[in-house]
């Protein structure tokens, strides 16, 4: 607020506040259109000085930035376009359907023409704004009034020294973009010149609202509404701000109403004669209203708490603040700790948001909050986290009025560290979130950190430094809970730093108590063995001493509903700064969706696109279900809420925030009373058994003495089996209940989908509650491998094995020389087994080595040890003793070896790693192989094509976090084959054989299209987790009897493991049985095909088939029964 005022505010004081002056408070709304855009591409932003708030103690020793060509292009810009506030520069100027966070980084100028009323001319100016990203430069007239680095948060600026009230004047807004990502990091430092930042989306624009408002020198500048632990009272703490310099009395009414009915006045009270001292004030006035209507999820009643200063009848000044009466709290730590909401129990379930929305970027729209909140409570959420991002006011609203939770988090607050600078930056937008938000009855967590992890974490100064911005930040809002990270917690019985949290009016900073743990990496499906009974499941926890978070489970990529997308952006005309990106990838779905022929089993795309995403609702369901019926937990956060174009893909709703699947599935899940029927066998082979367990999942506080009725119905609809059983129900605050254990249920007519059924019945025979889930039965059997057949393997080979157990023959080996085969199964490379890269394919023409390696102190790359040259890729390290001598033995660390690779062949090459680290391959920037993760050994290739003499450009990246370890890179050279695969397909062609490819199948695909006239264009790896994929399969004899013209869900759990090993393939040409999708980057293409070939055909599978044969788990009955239809459909079709 400016300190210096003119005369005039003195008299105005003193003549007892001029009647001329318009009464009260005046408001000129910004917001909206009017406003013109220029992206200044000239303007010089990379090496300035910047500035802090508590930098700024005058404005005129800052420099004025002025326009690239002067204030007056501003006048008369053929460049500048027309748009509204809020608003985004990739909004309006995105013209590209691969939008990329550097394309607008600099500065933008955004500006207008204002008029204030000639009559309000006595009064102060103020102008409010929501949020801007990032530094915002407030220009009237061509005069800086203001200067805010922090961004995405609140700001205001005092223009009463410039406004000319009756006259119209120009306001420009300089906002700089520094860069950030469109992912979802927070913890890198982004670097402006010499300065350190925090890091965030690369978005600029003025995202938030905008007002003008005039007042009189005394004037409310806050309402903080603060819940208190008697449902019915609040606080009302009331900032007032007196510009001039000498203390006033004047009088203060607060009035509470009804929201949705303001008559309905509830409490009124006034406060004679109250001192307004010069500055700032603060009072607090209780507010109790016995007979208040509790905010709740179902019942979202608000209140309006409207206050006035006034002098006599005469309004100086108002204004309003809408709450609820609502209380969120802990209860039981150290015994049976649970959450409470109102008083009565509650369990949180939610996702995390990573704060992207469609058109604009960052702004949520009234539509686009809206949905965002029915969705969630659609989905039968009760929460949803602002993840790794501040959250959006306008979200919160939406929240407010129809009843849905937040827990918020300001985004990259760890990526400070010891430096004052970036420090001051986080912790002012922590505080300005809480301050701003503090208000919401929806909101009811603050969290500092996302994952407080890294070397930082060591750092014992650091986090005493952050323990106490945490101490800070909660006397801002004692209200409410405040944790210091999402993630990483240990043991139950120690204090940690990541179990640190402060509760309401409490001043202690406890570090045990809160437990939040994250598994963000998810399998391909829902998988069998993460429920084997009670108290051997995934979601078991034996700790109820602590609140028990599972703060971010198991990503699964899906696509976005695109068709709906599609329609949307058409129908609105609007792309803004991905409606080019969907439209794109729209006609990419369209055309396969056309080429492959899947009209007629799947409908339509979104049809196709909403059954992949089923995958992730019913693997996401089961899980939140697995916590429920156990009566464990207190908390589970999907990974995650929205998706985006280019990361974030295990979001459960698109960026249009549409369900990804059947909304249906996912609400089963999350409903308050259900019977959890619990197999712990999804896959069984025939004849066999299920064994079942039956929980209930009861929020409604059933109680008593029920029936459990059990009802199996098979695949053709008959009613199989049939069992009752009494039950006694607990009720109360036991939300999950084991009734019955042990259920052998025969799985033993048809194979098919078997429908498990449950109620739970009262005495009158009223059903109560009601639950399901299904088991899948295959059948095959010897005779299925039938014909005359052969292999192509290796030694111990998996499937002769198989087949020599099934049927108990041997299966010949091939040689080009035998006589006619019905079927020859492929498991092998193209090119025999890869052997050690030598160092002389690593030297130039001068036999110089042209490797260079790079050890680091960390796993993961970031602090380097040294710089060097090596010879070649082949390291075996063994513990005790130091990886290199730049880096200490028994310690974690990380090296990457960068070099030419010299070929003395050209064709296609099988380029690989055998490691038991984690393991990155790129050849020429493109990834071969990404296994990072890993810490077991593992013998990974890819065939990729060179040229002799061409050198291709290798980087390696290994990790190890034990002490010890191996890396090799290895090849096979295109003469390394023990038989030319054109012999294989000879005997395809003229012999009408039915060549099956099963193992290494991309280092086929090549050849097969060049010798049946098919197109093919490589391959790519489905992926996992937030940037992976998923597989559907049609209706085709190769997959009778199994689940099709649906993606493979937990059916195909086994054969669809390991997304980075699953491949698909670019065809032309093939027939298409499976085809699979990948997030990013984008792709379609097929997994499992046919492709006609003289005779003969050609029947390639990326599915993981041969792992699983000797694998006794039920799902791994999928794989045996897939193989003995690719044999079947050898010799009878």
């Amino acid at each position: 607020m400016n300190k210096y005022f003119s005369l005039f505010f003195v008299f105005y004081l003193l003549c007892g506040f001029s009647t001329n002056a318009g009464e009260g408070r005046y408001t000129i709304p910004l917001t909206g259109s009017g406003w013109s855009l220029w992206f200044d591409k000239e303007a010089e932003w990379q090496n300035d000085r910047l500035y802090l708030p508590n930098e700024i103690t005058d404005l005129s020793i800052l420099p004025v930035n002025e326009p690239t060509g002067g204030w007056q292009i501003l006048n008369h810009n053929p460049n500048a376009v027309p748009v509204e506030v809020p608003g985004t520069v990739e909004e309006y100027l995105t013209s590209t359907d691969n939008p990329r966070p550097e394309h607008f980084r600099g500065v933008s100028w955004w500006y207008r023409k204002i008029k204030i009323p000639a009559d309000q001319q006595e009064k102060r100016f103020i102008i409010y704004f929501e949020s801007v990203r990032m530094r915002a430069e407030v220009y009237l007239d061509g005069k800086l009034v203001a200067y805010d680095l922090i961004g995405e948060t609140p700001f205001h600026v005092d223009i009463t020294d410039e406004a000319k009230p009756g006259t119209e004047q120009l306001l420009a807004i300089r906002v700089t973009n520094p860069g950030g990502n469109f992912h979802w990091q927070d913890f890198d430092i982004l670097k402006w010149g010499e300065y350190n930042i925090p890091p965030a989306r690369s978005f600029s624009g003025i995202i938030g609202r905008v007002k003008l408002e005039s007042v009189n020198p005394v004037f409310i500048s806050d309402i903080y509404m603060q819940n208190t632990p008697d449902l019915t009272k609040v606080n009302a703490i009331i900032s007032f701000t007196n510009e001039t310099f000498s203390s006033v009395k004047q009088n203060v009414e607060l009035v509470v109403n009804e929201k949705a009915n303001p008559d309905k006045v509830v409490f009124r009270q006034t406060l004679k004669n109250i001192s307004f001292p010069a500055g700032n004030h603060e009072l607090t006035i209780p507010v109790n209203v016995p007979d208040a209507k509790l905010w709740d999820l179902s019942t979202p009643e608000l209140y309006t708490c409207n206050v006035q200063i006034k002098k006599g009848k005469k309004t100086l000044d108002q204004d309003k603040k809408d709450f609820g009466f609502r209380w969120f709290t802990v209860d039981g730590i150290g015994k049976d700790a649970v959450l409470r909401l109102n008083g009565r129990r509650i369990m949180l379930k939610s996702a995390i948001s990573w704060g992207y929305f469609p058109v604009t970027g960052l702004i949520a729209t009234t539509e686009m909050a809206e949905k965002q909140v029915l969705t969630a409570k659609k989905l039968g959420l009760n929460m949803l986290n602002f993840h790794r991002c501040i959250g959006s006011p306008v979200v919160l609203e939406k929240a407010d009025e129809l009843g849905l939770l937040y827990y918020e988090e300001p985004g990259s607050f760890h990526s400070a560290n010891h430096d004052p600078f970036i420090r001051t930056i986080v912790n002012e937008k922590l505080k300005r979130m809480v301050y701003r938000d503090r208000s919401h009855p929806s909101l009811v967590i603050f969290n500092l950190i996302n994952e407080f992890g890294g070397p930082l974490t060591k750092d014992k100064a650091l986090v005493a430094k952050r323990m106490n911005d945490m101490r800070e930040a909660h006397a801002v809002d004692p209200s409410r809970i405040m944790t210091f990270t999402s993630g990483w917690a240990g043991s139950e019985d120690k204090e940690e730093d990541s179990k640190a949290h402060m509760l309401p009016f409490d001043t202690t900073l406890y570090r045990k108590g809160w437990f939040d743990n994250h598994r963000a990496g998810g399998p391909e499906t829902y998988i069998e063995s993460y429920y084997k009974g009670p108290k051997d499941n995934l979601m078991y926890t034996t700790n109820c001493t602590e609140v028990y978070m599972r703060g971010e489970e198991g990503a699964i990529s899906t696509p976005p509903r695109i068709q709906l997308i599609h329609d949307k952006v058409e129908s609105t005309g609007k792309t803004g700064w991905d409606g080019l990106f969907w439209k794109s990838q729209y006609k990419a779905f369209t055309d396969y969706f056309q080429a492959k022929g899947l009209t007629n089993h799947f409908a339509t795309l979104d049809s196709l696109t909403r059954a992949m995403g089923n995958v992730s609702f019913e693997h996401q369901g089961r899980r939140i279900e697995g916590m429920r019926m156990q009566n464990l937990g207190d908390a589970y956060m999907v990974n995650g809420w929205e998706a985006m174009p280019y990361d974030n893909h295990s979001g459960i709703v698109d960026i249009y925030r549409n369900p990804k699947g059947d909304a249906s599935i996912l609400a089963y899940y999350n409903q308050p009373l259900y019977i959890a029927v619990a197999s712990r066998n999804q896959v069984v082979k025939l004849p066999g058994t299920a064994t079942v367990d039956f929980y209930i999942v009861n929020e409604k506080n059933l109680k008593g003495d029920h029936t459990l009725e059990i009802k199996v119905v098979a695949p053709d609809g008959k009613v199989v089996y049939t069992q009752n059983e009494k039950v006694n129900i607990e009720g109360g605050e036991t939300f999950g209940q084991l009734l019955l254990e042990n259920v052998e249920i025969p799985i033993d007519k048809t194979e098919g989908t078997y429908h498990i059924k449950a109620n739970i019945k009262a005495s009158n025979q009223q059903i109560c509650a009601q639950g399901h889930d299904e088991v899948v039965a295959v059948s095959w059997k010897a005779t299925d491998l039938a014909g005359n057949g052969a292999y192509y393997g290796g030694e111990n080979d998996k499937v002769a094995a198989f087949y020599k157990e099934t049927t108990g023959k041997e299966l010949p080996v091939f040689t080009p020389q035998q006589a006619a085969l019905d079927w020859l199964i492929v498991n092998r490379s193209s090119l025999d087994a890869p052997v050690a890269v030598a160092p002389n394919y690593f030297q130039d023409k001068t036999g110089n080595s042209t490797l260079k390696v790079t050890w680091y102190y960390d796993n993961d790359m970031k602090s380097v040890a040294s710089v060097k040259s090596d010879t070649e890729i082949n390291r075996t390290f063994v513990g005790g003793a130091q990886p290199d001598e730049s880096v200490p033995a028994n310690q974690p660390f990380s090296v990457v070896w960068e070099g030419d690779i010299y070929p003395l062949e050209s064709g296609q090459y099988l380029l690989g790693v055998e490691t038991d680290g984690g393991v990155r391959l790129y050849v020429d920037g493109l990834q071969l192989i990404d296994d990072y993760n890993n810490s077991s050994l593992i013998k990974q290739n890819r065939p990729i094509v060179m040229e002799a003499g061409k050198p291709a450009k290798i980087r390696l990246e290994y990790r190890q976090g034990g002490q010890g370890g191996q890396v090799q890179l290895k090849w096979s050279q295109p003469s390394a084959t023990t038989i030319a695969p054109q012999k294989l397909f000879d005997c395809v062609k003229n012999d009408g054989t039915t060549l099956i490819l099963l193992g290494a199948t991309e280092t086929w695909m090549q050849a097969v299209a060049e010798y049946t006239n098919t197109v093919y264009s490589g391959y790519y790896n489905v992926g996992k987790n937030w940037v992976g994929g998923i597989h559907f399969v049609k209706e085709h004899p190769l997959f009778d009897g199994l689940p099709v013209n649906d993606a493979l869900n937990w059916p195909y759990q086994s054969v669809v493991k390991n997304g980075d090993r699953r491949f698909g393939f670019r065809m032309q040409g093939e027939d298409l049985v499976v085809g699979s999708y990948r997030s990013t980057p984008f792709e379609l293409g097929t997994a499992v095909g046919v492709i006609p070939c003289g005779k003969g055909k050609i029947i390639f599978s990326s599915l993981d088939i041969v792992d699983n044969l000797d694998d006794p788990s039920g799902p791994a009955e999928v794989a045996r029964k897939i193989l003995c239809n690719y044999i079947k459909y050898s010799l009878y079709q």
